[in-house]
């Protein structure tokens, strides 16, 4: 357990420390930024793969709370929007003017709520420490994003962040949800479904568990 948490330590800093602003300008001014985001890359994949082998050599299985199995079904299906805010982020460059556009104008940071989200629905169908650990350590990392962010561009871009909210919808006036979801597109729905269609399919293989198992 020691080394499983070392681990998700591990990860959760090689995250927030070499990002933080400024860490990041002196690592940066120290580096060339090419040898920089090579030894960040390099330095988060090996965090990430620790945890892994951490993760696969903790064999305790360690009960903390029961389950909520009356609402899977739920669980299950609103794991599509996570999906949909997460596909939606990594295909959406972030607005560089004060007027969001897309998933934006839905909540202002999609990627990280859409893995709060993720990690939230899943903490709902498990309940042994090792899977809690890791989806809450999952959680940290997505709201010490939006925090820092949203430090940031209370500097960088203040009308936006008057202009969005985190929590989805908020800020998003009515008469601009078609226009939102015409900028969002047929495509990156078409795409989190097909994503989250694998998902379902793949994760009793890939890990063990079938999401659809007692529905």
């Amino acid at each position: 357990m020691t080394h499983y948490i070392i681990s998700l330590t591990l990860l959760f800093l090689s995250h927030a420390l070499l990002s933080w602003p400024q860490v990041r300008k002196k690592l940066v001014g120290f580096f060339p930024k090419p040898l920089f985001y090579t030894l960040y890359s390099a330095i988060s994949l090996a965090a990430l793969f620790s945890v892994i082998h951490s993760y696969q050599q903790f064999d305790d299985y360690i009960p903390l709370y029961e389950p909520v199995l009356a609402i899977r079904p739920w669980v299950v299906a609103c794991m599509l929007i996570a999906f949909f805010f997460m596909v939606c982020r990594i295909s959406s460059p972030y607005p560089k003017t004060s007027v969001p556009y897309g998933i934006y104008r839905v909540s202002r940071f999609p990627g990280s709520v859409g893995i709060v989200l993720w990690a939230l629905l899943h903490l709902l169908s498990v309940g042994d420490m090792k899977r809690v650990l890791l989806f809450m350590c999952m959680i940290v990392i997505a709201v010490f994003a939006m925090v820092k962010n949203t430090l940031q561009m209370k500097q960088s871009s203040p009308a936006l962040l008057k202009n969005t909210s985190i929590i989805p919808c908020v800020k998003m006036p009515r008469d601009t949800i078609v226009s939102a979801f015409k900028e969002i597109g047929f495509v990156r729905v078409v795409v989190s479904l097909v994503l989250y269609g694998c998902a379902l399919l793949l994760h009793e293989h890939l890990l063990g568990v079938n999401p659809l198992g007692g529905l």
